[in-house]
């Protein structure tokens, strides 16, 4: 069972001191008291804000306080609580302590594994002591001392799943596992479920609040049947040329250059859009037109002058059957802009190569929304993928529906079928649809059963095809 120890890299009575040091567990990034402390702590790969936000893991309070301490210029700080104070708990293991740990951490683990590891020695140095064994030495260790472990937790009053891990942990590192303990550990694994799952479902809600909940989902529902609806429409509308017409181009330009509480409006990047929009698509080019300044046509002369206001007439004229866009629904001329700037939104950020030299990148349109339009840029993206807002009450409707737990519920898949619609996986009984999921934790098969009719079905329906896109 014994492994057979590696040379020592970790001594409490070294005290070498090199610009190349390789030993392993040495803080060649922070001098301070590395070498006085050196043998008294452990290095980690990660920062935890545990340990006072350092990389250093000490196995001594008293080490531990002197470093923080200094390293805050003489400020006491409070020492946390933790088992991985080895040397605090069990100074009559020290020598089995420095021997176990140069057999364990041969290399820097991250900071929370390394806690993982020392916690788990903690609880078996607990069980050596119950049984007052006197070992200095891991290759000491018996197969009666392994064992014995399991009857020691069966003697504690709180023993959970982090300490659970934690023995675990330590015991496949240092290679002392056996056949039995670990059988025996999965059997208090699955009791602590068990316990966890009979907690949870004493923490029901009462039916008052579950109708107060469904109300209000189902008022969600009700507005992502709108989102969906609208974007619908609006897609048809975008493809047809309907939205984006000649007329209606020019009357949000003229509206939109009257509007007083828009300043700088001949600079800003939504008139450049329109103005580009009606030169590409329409081959009118009223650039040099709309961007001469009036103070300018003033002193034009009779005949150009008269050309000029012919000119505005005439394009006046048109848009008087057209419809300021702005007005009519924010969203939509926003979600119009994005698609057709952005049409690999949200996975590329970057321009279309139409509009490239119009648009520079994601942020100029969020500004020009957010400033320009006077729009929450959230009441835009809703309309191109879910956000955390909107996917919450489909969740929280789906877990109260099914009373299936989390676990099983987000094992809940979809697929594209032959029409390139997005669907439940399952199988589809006409009258319900049966979903089998995984519960990874115990590797065990649960089916869920979804009514065809149901709100719930209806709700994944609609997400599913708002957002097939993405």
């Amino acid at each position: 069972m014994a492994r057979k120890s590696k040379k020592l890299q970790f001594d409490l009575t070294e005290n070498k001191l090199s610009k190349n040091d390789t030993r392993v567990h040495f803080d060649k990034e922070d001098s301070l008291l590395a070498e006085e402390h050196y043998g008294y702590y452990l290095m980690s790969t990660s920062t935890s804000a545990g340990g006072g936000n350092i990389n250093r893991v000490y196995l001594s309070s008293k080490h531990r306080d002197e470093y923080m301490d200094r390293k805050r210029n003489g400020k006491k700080t409070k020492t946390p609580q933790g088992t991985y104070y080895l040397f605090n708990n069990h100074f009559n293991y020290l020598s089995l302590i420095k021997n176990t740990i140069n057999i364990i951490f041969t290399e820097r683990l991250t900071n929370s594994v390394t806690r993982k590891y020392i916690n788990g020695f903690n609880i078996f140095l607990d069980s050596l002591g119950v049984r007052g064994r006197d070992i200095e030495f891991f290759n000491e260790i018996a197969l009666s001392d392994v064992n014995h472990i399991i009857d020691y937790i069966e003697t504690l009053r709180t023993f959970g799943k982090e300490d659970y891990w934690a023995i675990t942990y330590f015991l496949h590192q240092s290679s002392l596992i056996n056949s039995f303990v670990k059988n025996k550990l999965e059997e208090i694994k699955e009791k602590l479920d068990a316990e966890k799952e009979n907690n949870d479902s004493n923490l029901a809600l009462p039916s008052s609040v579950i109708y107060q909940l469904e109300y209000h989902i189902k008022k969600e529902f009700g507005e992502l049947k709108i989102t969906a609806e609208n974007k619908n429409n609006w897609l048809i509308e975008y493809s047809n040329g309907s939205y984006m017409s000649k007329e209606n181009i020019l009357k949000t330009i003229f509206y939109f250059l009257e509007d007083k509480s828009i300043k700088n409006q001949r600079q800003t990047l939504l008139l450049s859009l329109l103005l580009y929009k009606l030169k590409i698509d329409f081959k009118t080019d009223i650039i040099d037109f709309i961007q001469t300044p009036v103070n300018t046509v003033r002193m034009y002369g009779k005949e150009k002058r008269k050309k000029y206001f012919d000119e505005y007439n005439k394009y006046k004229e048109m848009s008087d059957s057209g419809v300021y866009l702005l007005s009519e629904n924010k969203e939509k001329f926003s979600l119009y802009w994005l698609i057709n700037i952005f049409p690999d939104y949200p996975y590329i950020k970057e321009p279309c190569e139409l509009y490239s030299e119009i648009v520079k990148n994601m942020d100029a349109y969020k500004q020009m929304v957010r400033n320009t339009i006077k729009l929450d840029n959230k009441k835009v993206d809703k309309y191109v993928f879910p956000i955390l807002a909107d996917i919450y009450p489909m969740y929280l409707h789906t877990l109260i529906q099914v009373g299936a737990n989390q676990e099983n519920i987000q094992d809940i898949r979809t697929f594209i079928d032959d029409d390139g619609m997005v669907k439940i996986l399952g199988d589809n009984l006409g009258i319900f649809t049966v979903v089998d999921t995984l519960k990874k934790r115990v590797n065990k098969e649960i089916s869920i059963t979804i009514k065809n009719d149901s709100v719930l079905y209806k709700y994944f329906s609609l997400y599913m095809r708002l957002y097939s896109d993405v």
